[in-house]
Order: C-alpha cells, then structure tokens, then sequence
C-alpha cells in the first residue's frame, strides 16, 4: 500500500487512509501533551505507543505518581509484568496512598505467581478504600493457597452490605 511513498507524500497518504486523530501524528511538546496523548493511545489499545509517551512524559518529569501508575498500566495490558511491578513500586513510592496502585500491583504480582506479596498488596489496597473487587481477589488467593477460613472471611467482607453478592 504505500510502496515507493516516502517522507511527506507518506504522511498526507497516511491521514487520508486511516482515520487517525491529527494530534496523533504531531510530535507532543510538552508534558500534559505527552500525558494525554499516552492515554488516547492506551484507550485504543496501542500499549506499545502509550508505553513511549509514559516513558517521554518521565523524561521530563519523573515526580509525577500518576505517570508511573500509567506507564505500569501500559505494561500490564502489554503482558509485561515485571515492568509493570517496577513502575507501580515508584509510583508508590512517590504516593503511597492510592489504593489502585496497590492493587494493580497486586493483580500484577498474581500475574507473576508471587501470591503472598499479591496479598501483602491487596492489603494495602483495602486499608486505604475497602473495595469488594479487591477483598474478592484477597479470597481467591487465599483458596488458591488452600487457607478456606481467610478466604470466607474476605468473602464475607466483600458481601457486606450486600447479602446476595458473591465473588467469582
């Protein structure tokens, strides 16, 4: 499709071929430009893309939580958990008081198989918002682990208010 087009006959024939949000194709210039465009890309499903914007906004300004917590989320969609940890671990460190951090950290942590620090995470996670996705998750680990009693016990945390809720 676009043999023997090179340089700006490339681009021009790009934009009339694919329906791509103008901004997408200029270069960003500064960090929010960086930080949005990241997330349009991660909201399409283009992780490697969100990935080089996350990484270019930290570039420019590595005391942001947020960005890490994105740049981790990228990973985690992209399959890559290891980086994932990394960049939630700074994120944390920078804010330790965002329970999704925690908690993605967690889910990322089940994705390596290291299950007691997934449940050390997803602790955290309910100290700071008690939330019944993550106290499900703490009583599917604890099943996996073959401890019955911790799993009700979450499970039951999980139920509260609601008496029919059960988790899956």
């Amino acid at each position: 499709m676009f043999e023997n087009i090179t340089g700006k006959k490339r681009k021009r024939k790009l934009e009339q071929d694919t329906p791509v949000d103008a901004r997408l194709l200029k270069k960003p210039k500064n960090f929010d430009e960086l930080i949005d465009l990241g997330i349009e890309y991660f909201n399409q499903e283009n992780f490697l893309l969100a990935i080089q914007r996350f990484k270019e906004a930290i570039e420019i300004n590595a005391d942001d939580p947020h960005v890490w917590f994105n740049l981790g989320m990228s990973y985690e969609e992209n399959l890559d958990s290891k980086q994932a940890i990394d960049c939630y671990t700074k994120s944390l460190e920078l804010d330790p008081y965002n329970s999704d951090v925690w908690y993605h950290k967690g889910y990322a942590l089940v994705g390596k198989a290291d299950y007691w620090r997934a449940i050390e995470c997803y602790k955290e996670s309910i100290k700071l918002l008690k939330n019944a996705k993550v106290l499900c998750e703490l009583s599917k680990l604890y099943k996996l682990l073959g401890n019955h009693k911790e799993a009700r016990k979450y499970e039951k945390q999980a139920a509260q208010p609601k008496k029919s809720f059960t988790c899956h």
